[in-house]
């Protein structure tokens, strides 16, 4: 508990995250904030454009094929 005159307790990381997505606007864009609930508990929910179109691209490296990771297959039949 703060005493009375204490300096005031400096924001959690957490709700810096949260001052620096709600006023992101790079793109042109202010960020919307929605609240998903999940459990009972409201989520919050950053709607904008965080990153350009050449980030969400990625590169080639980056790739992996979803056929040779997700082969299907038949379950044994057994004896």
């Amino acid at each position: 508990m703060k005493s009375p005159g204490s300096a005031p307790e400096a924001p959690s990381r957490w709700h810096q995250l949260h001052g620096e997505w709600r006023s992101f606007s790079g793109f042109g864009t202010t960020t919307s904030v929605l609240s998903a609930e999940e459990s009972g508990a409201g989520v919050p929910v950053y709607q904008n454009e965080f990153w350009t179109a050449k980030q969400r691209a990625g590169h080639s490296l980056q790739e992996i094929s979803y056929r040779a990771c997700y082969k299907p297959r038949l379950p044994d039949s057994g004896p």
